[in-house]
């Protein structure tokens, strides 16, 4: 789609660590770290096109970004389960968290599962029933970046 890298990250970057935040996104399903590396591309706008797959993980398996990236890190503080990306006060809830993982796919599949949790908790149909389920998350971890299949993944508390 024509994007281009500024050039920090081309020529002075070693290494990354990416924070993002615990939130839904009309398009995408939810907005979390490897979403998060839109901020990272000059025209984010072009990649939302069926709902940002295979934007996301293409964009996430970018050697700039896969190469460089250590950690990434989700801010679930307060989280947003609905009417996302912009602030939706309604739909906020204090989650008190902080999420980390080295595998960026494994981080979003499990913070995609709280955003999910809260949704039934408060009454919301599932992402997947609003037509709007995060598949690029499989489709990151079928193109190797991480583990998207959370009954594989551990959780550890700390």
């Amino acid at each position: 789609n024509g994007s281009c890298f500024p050039r920090f990250l081309i020529e002075d970057v070693t290494a990354l660590i990416n924070v993002g935040v615990l939130k839904d996104h009309d398009l995408a399903g939810v907005s979390l770290g490897m979403k998060n590396w839109y901020g990272a591309i000059h025209n984010p706008n072009k990649c939302h096109a069926d709902q940002c797959a295979p934007f996301i993980p293409h964009l996430s398996a970018f050697p700039l970004i896969h190469d460089k990236l250590r950690l990434t890190v989700i801010d679930a503080v307060t989280g947003q389960c609905h009417a996302g990306p912009g602030a939706a006060p309604k739909w906020a809830w204090r989650y008190q968290g902080v999420l980390a993982s080295v595998d960026p796919v494994a981080l979003d599949a499990v913070s995609c599962g709280i955003i999910e949790d809260r949704r039934r908790e408060v009454g919301l149909p599932s992402l997947a029933q609003e037509k709007r389920a995060p598949r690029w998350i499989a489709d990151a971890g079928a193109l190797g970046l991480g583990e998207a299949d959370l009954a594989k993944i551990r959780v550890a508390d700390v």
